[in-house]
């Protein structure tokens, strides 16, 4: 398993384990890219969730891979001025919303993204690892 995380334990805007999601994942939405595999659920999502209250960071205005395993990527977009650090497993949190969302049984590619309050959002998709 290959996993490429940026993780930082910064005390800039730190953000609670319990994201306030703003609304339902929206599937197939992320313009320009592939779909991502199932590996995110059976490795990705598990590898963010046992980091438990590490942070994973990312800068102003950015997508920052967080985690990437079988050619799909999970990211922290960041649509602030400012950075912003989040709790792992709770990205992780938001890529479980993201694959119970849009996980169709008739094929094994998905992608979608799921924003939370806060300026920042959770994107699955696939990714060169």
């Amino acid at each position: 398993m290959k996993f490429s995380a940026i993780i930082a334990v910064a005390s800039a805007a730190l953000v609670s384990a319990q994201a306030q999601w703003s609304g339902d994942a929206a599937c197939g939405r992320v313009e320009g890219a592939n779909a991502a595999s199932h590996t995110i659920a059976t490795e990705g999502i598990p590898y963010l969730r046992n980091l438990g209250g590490t942070n994973c960071h990312a800068p102003p205005r950015f997508c920052q891979r967080v985690s990437c395993s079988g050619g799909s990527g999970i990211f922290l977009c960041n649509d602030n001025n400012n950075d912003v650090n989040i709790r792992c497993e709770t990205i992780g949190e938001g890529a479980a919303r993201i694959f119970n969302a849009c996980n169709g049984n008739s094929t094994p590619y998905f992608k979608g993204q799921q924003f939370a309050a806060g300026g920042w959002n959770v994107v699955v998709r696939a990714s060169d690892c």
